[in-house]
């Protein structure tokens, strides 16, 4: 019978090893977590022991990801939307009109970039690198650009060099924005353990919704009143510089991150399946020769397309800040608190309801065991942008009421209440960034966010831009763009946010049909589980061509073609 001195060394013992495991689990392993410039396609694994300590040795993810390495990812995120936002909102010696189709441009093209960005970061460089060198070599000589632009003679041109101005606006910061939007959100998602905090994967896209823009509102506003009192030059150069700053705490985080192995293996299956496909499409009957030729990866192939082609609703909200700058123009400003400034508190409202929902509302409906689904989130987020757009027709029905009464304008603050209820957006903004992560496979996470971004972003700020072109007559009176309150009273502005609010209301109607949600939600849960078979299907196996058919009809491929026509605005 052991003695009580041996029972008290045997529980010493043991905390001791309780608390090495936890230190272990905090402490990523940096064989596994640096770069790697394999061709080999190894997905990181954690390897099961007998023993916790060695499990936990061979584990390269934090016990807490946010404190350890994940707020070094974020504080780029903050910079490179203050910076973007501290842009877009100073264009001096533009009309309304033309800056809000530039920047829909802009946007539009920077959107469409994500899919080179991915090709380069999941085949050629990595993750790491790749924001890196596209944070460096476009996004800040972009900005620096711009800035050098607005100096009066800074490229001793006669006219205002307007093809420099596109070289920085339309390519280099397009390409930079655009990458940092496809890799920092799932980069630092990768930071988490996928199998033992999927739950916190999910938080973590409502906390990257409120940097995101909150880092847009700080932006906006700070942009905005340095160029109010006459400090536009300055402007420019404070968006690079902040850029510069968030890039040095990226860099200083470095040892921290979890990185995955290239996917050059996989991207050339990808490419030779395609191939293969196109060129037996004519055939009625199997290749004695080539029956099983890359079956796996076809298979793979055309699940991870349909996941990646997920079902993302495209909101207005990039034409909403374009119409309630026009209306907030012709109100009655309070010093510096003026029309874009109103616009920028939409940042600041969604970055407000981004905490709240993830401070209260997750947890207070937790309590009651219910959960927000997908397609949940996407109605609240378009209803609350409907509602948005709603107040905002109201008060600019107001605007011309009061004018045809006592030829005044309305309170610049009246603007807030259509502001405050755009905030909501938040719960469709932070749902679009889950689905992405979630539902893309483990290989093409960045594949099917730029997909997302392409599908949500780039193809309606195109459209939404040339859209705002086309019903320009709205704005103006007698061909002219209305620039008083009397020609605004006069004008059929109104027009344009009836539209909107068309688009919003189709997608609360559309995501609120019981065939629909029930549709998302099995999409969502298919797709994970489609994700964890091919984790642990071998390679080497092989299917027929029946088994690739069915393959197709499991993942609904051709009901979420559908759904994508539907969804974009």
């Amino acid at each position: 019978m052991p003695s009580m001195h041996e029972d008290l060394e045997s529980m010493t013992t043991k905390k001791k090893q309780d608390d090495d495991e936890e230190y272990c689990l905090d402490v990523p392993v940096t064989e596994i977590a640096t770069n790697s410039s394999s061709n080999e396609e190894e997905p990181i694994t954690t390897t099961t022991s007998s023993t916790p300590s060695s499990s936990s040795l061979s584990s390269p993810y934090a016990t807490s990801p946010m404190l350890y390495s994940v707020i070094f990812i974020l504080l780029p995120v903050f910079s490179e939307r203050f910076a973007f936002n501290g842009v877009v909102f100073t264009f001096p010696g533009f009309s309304d009109i033309q800056t809000g189709s530039y920047i829909s441009m802009t946007q539009g093209i920077g959107y469409m970039s994500p899919f080179f960005t991915a090709f380069v970061a999941d085949a050629l460089l990595g993750d790491y690198k790749t924001i890196l060198i596209f944070t460096i070599l476009f996004c800040i000589p972009g900005l620096f650009l711009i800035a050098v632009v607005s100096i009066p003679d800074s490229l001793n041109t006669q006219d205002f060099p307007t093809k420099a101005l596109h070289v920085g606006t339309h390519i280099l910061f397009p390409l930079g924005f655009g990458a940092a939007k496809t890799l920092y959100g799932v980069y630092a998602a990768k930071q988490y353990n996928p199998k033992t905090q999927a739950e916190k994967t999910k938080q973590f896209f409502v906390t990257f919704t409120a940097v995101e823009f909150i880092g847009s509102f700080l932006g906006a506003v700070v942009c905005i009143i340095m160029s109010s009192i006459g400090h536009f030059i300055a402007s420019g150069f404070t968006c690079a510089a902040v850029l510069v700053i968030g890039l040095l705490f990226f860099i200083f985080g470095t040892k921290r991150y979890v990185n995955g192995e290239l996917k050059r293996k996989r991207y050339m299956l990808m490419l030779l399946t395609i191939v293969d496909a196109i060129s037996c499409c004519k055939r009625t009957k199997p290749n004695e020769k080539n029956n099983n030729h890359m079956s796996y990866d076809m298979d793979q192939l055309l699940r991870d397309t349909s996941q990646d082609i997920d079902c993302d609703p495209d909101e207005s909200n990039d034409q909403v800040s374009n119409v309630v700058l026009l209306h907030c123009k012709f109100m009655q400003n309070s010093g510096l608190f003026n029309g874009p400034m109103v616009v920028s508190t939409s940042y600041l409202f969604i970055g407000f309801w981004a905490v709240l929902i993830k401070k209260y509302i997750t947890p207070l409906l937790g309590r009651r065991n219910i959960t927000l689904t997908i397609s949940n989130k996407f109605v609240l987020g378009s209803l609350f942008l409907t509602l948005g757009l709603a107040v905002d027709a109201i008060i600019a029905s107001q605007m011309i009421r009061m004018y045809d009464e006592s030829g005044g304008a309305i309170s610049i603050f009246y603007g807030l209440f259509a502001t405050f209820f755009i905030g909501g957006m938040a719960f469709s903004l932070a749902a679009t960034n889950e689905l992405a992560f979630v539902v893309a496979s483990a290989e093409l996470k960045m594949l099917g966010t730029a997909v997302m971004l392409f599908l949500t972003q780039g193809i309606p700020n195109i459209l939404g831009a040339q859209l705002f072109r086309r019903c320009r007559d709205w704005f103006d009176v007698n061909g002219v763009q209305a620039s008083t309150l009397e020609e605004y009273a006069h004008s059929d502005s109104l027009n344009f946010m009836y539209v909107l609010m068309g688009f919003t209301l189709y997608d609360v109607i559309l995501f609120s049909l019981p065939p629909v949600w029930r549709w998302m939600d099995n999409f969502e849960e298919t797709s994970k589980a489609n994700n964890l078979r091919a984790d642990t299907e071998c390679n080497t196996a092989t299917y027929s061509t029946s088994n690739v058919l069915s393959t197709i009809s499991e993942n609904n491929v051709w009901k979420v073609a559908i759904m994508i026509f539907l969804s974009v605005e």
